[in-house]
């Protein structure tokens, strides 16, 4: 019988599942995308790039990891699902809560600059095209705004996946951390970077469905106020107004997995969001294909307010499973 090839993702989580962690093909995304965040941030991408290309020589002959390598799967692991290791943390974690993980095993270098935060979350639905406007625009301001790529990292998630983008302020292209489509892919331009996300967040080459995620402006406490610019530039910028409109038609998409923008606008509060989507009819009990409902989703992330606006807009709290604690590949 011959030997199946393993993608490097898969070829991540079998280590790691032989190296006696748990491992969750749920959520290695995350944790990949996050320890290509620190890395960013740490101006120190060429050693983490290293460390994947390292993980290909391993075989199931291998008898050790070395310290390096169970310090990479440490990373992965707690930020895919640091809720398994509730012991190490002073608050309890909600699911795959990044910022709380960081204060764990961010390296000394962010630990400096006040730990990772989170400077501004975005969600929307698009299509192909609005998602090369998407990067077009960022791209734009970026550029305009002079901004040094290594200070900050787009984090993009769907229900079931997670991306890390970053701007290359050199080259004025773009980076993308993908565990789906691993090695590190650089120099990117809009419409490459576009069409990579695009097929990660939904069937390959599949136009017809939308897609559907927050973006998440990851930096250090310390970068943070140099952002102010680009997202007050981008607040009053019309097309990208444009592309994150609430509208009736949008309210309503499905993608290939039943996810809408609520079940996005939920899981991160977006209180503003989830009022105008109710308004535009979306249906606050629309069921994914893992059972979440937009309720579960604002309950297992501990946003009170979201919860409260889904239950006074008519959400049954008897409908739908708990979320899924990772978000997975």
């Amino acid at each position: 019988m011959p030997q199946q090839i393993l993608s490097d993702q898969e070829k991540i989580i079998h280590l790691m599942r032989k190296s006696g962690y748990s491992a969750s093909t749920e959520g290695v995304c995350m944790g990949i995308s996050m320890m290509g965040i620190q890395a960013i941030l740490c101006g120190d991408l060429v050693n983490f790039e290293k460390r994947l290309e390292g993980i290909k020589t391993y075989t199931d002959s291998t008898k050790s990891i070395s310290s390096d390598g169970r310090g990479f799967f440490d990373g992965i692991e707690l930020y895919q699902q640091g809720y398994l290791y509730s012991y190490l943390y002073t608050l309890i974690p909600t699911p795959q809560n990044y910022v709380l993980t960081s204060q764990i095993i961010s390296p000394q270098t962010i630990q400096k600059q006040g730990g990772i935060t989170q400077s501004i979350c975005y969600s929307g639905v698009y299509d192909h095209n609005e998602l090369s406007v998407f990067f077009e625009i960022l791209q734009n301001k970026l550029s305009e705004e002079a901004l040094n790529g290594n200070n900050f990292v787009f984090l993009l998630t769907s229900l079931t996946h997670a991306v890390s983008v970053a701007y290359n302020h050199e080259c004025n292209t773009w980076i993308l951390i993908d565990s789906k489509q691993l090695p590190v892919k650089h120099n990117l331009s809009n419409e490459s970077l576009a069409k990579l996300v695009s097929d990660s967040f939904t069937y390959v080459g599949n136009k017809t469905h939308p897609i559907i995620f927050s973006t998440k402006i990851i930096t250090t406490n310390y970068q943070n106020n140099k952002l102010k610019p680009l997202i007050n530039s981008l607040r009053v910028t019309p097309e990208w107004q444009e592309i994150h409109r609430v509208s009736e038609t949008k309210a309503i998409l499905k993608d290939s997995k039943f996810r809408t923008w609520l079940h996005i606008a939920a899981r991160e509060g977006q209180t503003d969001i989830i009022q105008d989507l109710i308004g535009n009819g979306a249906n606050v009990d629309q069921k994914c294909s893992m059972g979440s409902v937009p309720l579960t989703l604002a309950v297992d992330h501990l946003h009170e307010s979201a919860t409260d606006l889904l239950l006074s807009a008519g959400a049954n709290p008897n409908t739908g499973c708990l979320s899924p604690p990772n978000v997975g590949s």
